[in-house]
């Protein structure tokens, strides 16, 4: 294949000039670049750090098809040229009514914001972290990002909001100073508020509509684990007017009563999540996920499978060694509820595996397959936060199996916050040994990924 394209060397040099011209740069970086991405194009990777290894080593990113194939290479040499094209830059825009007029598609990546900051640093300065997020996108993949501040959020509706959201090919959430747990600590956007929206994008998610993918940090990662909560605790009867049949009809009903009994053995209340020990800061160890509380034996088999069925999509970029980690936030997603959320989740999936009629019943078509409990933080061999970050996954309706993760630390913040260059106002330089950009990077190569699955076993 290397030797079909430097075989077109002339028709190579003459685009790279051509890109030269209208782009900048020297004629040599160009006629690189198109080299690169020819000969990558169409490579398959193993997993979603061995293809971010190879688009940041050669500095090009891999196309799922092949632009060679079945095409002369001078038609070939335009696709390249295409996708090396720069569109005019946007950068990092704040979202206005106007922005959300514009033509589709409008940014690769959007940041939504339920709180002004996320908190304060150990200097007691408040803390935008989506600015540091938006300037590790931009300066990562060149992304063109919008940021939804929250009096942009309290202009939209829900549907609105929807709408805004589904321009992006991600999502980005933010933390903030509010409790979860405390409607009235909400003073930017309302706390019912958020949590509908979560819902309604879990549920776009898990129908298969082409919704952007998301990760969720400190205090998104606590509103997706309540609102995937009371999706499960809001599951009900089956109306008389549904399609379901007897048998499906019984097996259902066993499920509420399953359902209902563990909630009383876990003494679960409307809440998933609490107050946790100090903010941690400072070198921490992240850990893969064991559950080291006392559960009923078929949640915690239900957690086993669900992280054996999915295993290798989130573990490559958990890594286990000492990390310095931000953890602006005093609330933590408690696991009892989280392995009660994923039990639910997987049992109604493997319901509606068993019996069509459950399958086609539309109350259940926007749930996703699991919420898998990826990682805790340690300190020696004390767990300090058992629900550090989770996976929620879908399964699309063409069998790839795609997900969310959430984390309830910061991996966008350097240094705590203390000193975050995009706020600044420093230029930011970004080494992929840093802790933070390394796991950020990684995740959203995770998130971008689909990968194909085996049938779930119940």
């Amino acid at each position: 294949k290397l030797s079909y394209i430097l075989g077109h060397m002339r028709e190579i040099g003459e685009a790279a000039e051509s890109l030269a011209k209208v782009q900048g740069g020297p004629v040599e970086v160009w006629r690189t670049r198109l080299v690169r991405t020819l000969f990558l194009g169409g490579a398959r990777f193993s997993d979603a750090q061995s293809r971010g290894w190879f688009e940041n080593t050669l500095g090009v990113t891999s196309t799922k098809y092949d632009f060679m194939v079945n095409r002369p290479f001078e038609l070939a040499l335009e696709k390249a040229v295409e996708l090396l094209r720069k569109k005019k830059k946007k950068g990092v825009i704040t979202l206005t009514d106007k922005t959300a007029e514009s033509p589709r598609p409008q940014f690769e990546a959007i940041i939504v914001k339920p709180d002004i900051n996320v908190g304060d640093n150990r200097r007691g300065e408040p803390v935008d972290a989506a600015r540091s997020v938006a300037a590790i996108l931009e300066k990562s993949f060149e992304w063109d990002v919008g940021i939804a501040e929250p009096s942009y959020l309290r202009t939209r509706s829900l549907d609105d909001m929807y709408s805004d959201l589904s321009r992006a090919t991600m999502l980005f959430w933010e933390g903030g100073n509010p409790s979860v747990q405390e409607e009235t600590s909400f003073n930017e956007v309302a706390r019912s508020y958020l949590l509908d929206l979560f819902k309604k994008v879990f549920r776009a998610r898990a129908s298969g509509e082409g919704f952007p993918p998301s990760i969720m940090i400190c205090l998104s990662h606590q509103l997706a684990a309540q609102a995937l909560f009371d999706m499960v605790r809001g599951l009900g009867p089956v109306p008389a007017s549904a399609p379901v049949s007897g048998d499906a009809l019984a097996a259902w009903n066993e499920f509420l009563e399953t359902g209902d009994r563990l909630a009383r053995d876990m003494e679960l209340d409307e809440h998933a999540g609490g107050r946790g020990r100090e903010k941690e800061t400072g070198v921490v160890r992240l850990v893969s996920f064991k559950v080291r509380i006392q559960v009923p034996e078929e949640v915690r088999n239900a957690h086993v499978v669900v992280a054996r069925n999915f295993s290798g999509l989130v573990e490559d970029i958990i890594p286990t060694e000492p990390l310095d980690l931000a953890m602006l936030h005093g609330d933590v997603v408690l696991p009892a509820p989280a392995l009660f959320t994923n039990w639910a989740l997987h049992e109604v999936h493997c319901l509606k595996r068993r019996h069509r009629s459950l399958a086609d019943w539309p109350a259940l078509a926007g749930l996703p397959i699991g919420l898998e409990i990826t990682s805790s933080t340690m300190k020696g061999d004390e767990v300090l936060t058992h629900v550090a970050s989770t996976a929620v996954y879908y399964q699309t309706p063409e069998g790839y199996l795609s997900r969310d993760l959430t984390f309830q630390f910061h991996p966008e913040l350097l240094d705590d916050g203390a000193l975050t260059p995009a706020l600044s106002g420093q230029e930011i330089v970004l080494s992929f040994e840093n802790d933070g950009v390394k796991l950020l990077v990684g995740a959203v190569m995770a998130v971008k990924e689909r990968n194909r699955i085996l049938p779930v076993s119940g």
